[in-house]
């Protein structure tokens, strides 16, 4: 079960009751699954939503305006 949890990076909840269920045909509550995640040293925690118009080199642009304007950090 950790082998498949770590083959991606963030998981939800849901997601990891699916796999559960699908592989090993075990349903288990959220509660236990959080449990699970527990005893294998994993954490869970409230999924946040991605801006998907953020461009890849944002900081580095953000970066450069600050430069153009004199700020200083």
């Amino acid at each position: 079960m950790k082998l498949l949890l770590g083959e991606k990076d963030l998981w939800i909840i849901k997601e990891i009751d699916t796999l559960i269920r699908e592989k090993f045909y075990i349903p288990y509550s959220e509660r236990q699954i959080r449990r699970i995640l527990k005893g294998f040293k994993m954490r869970h925690a409230k999924p946040y939503q991605m801006n998907y118009r953020k461009p890849e080199n944002a900081e580095e642009k953000l970066g450069t305006m600050d430069q153009k304007a004199g700020c200083h950090s």
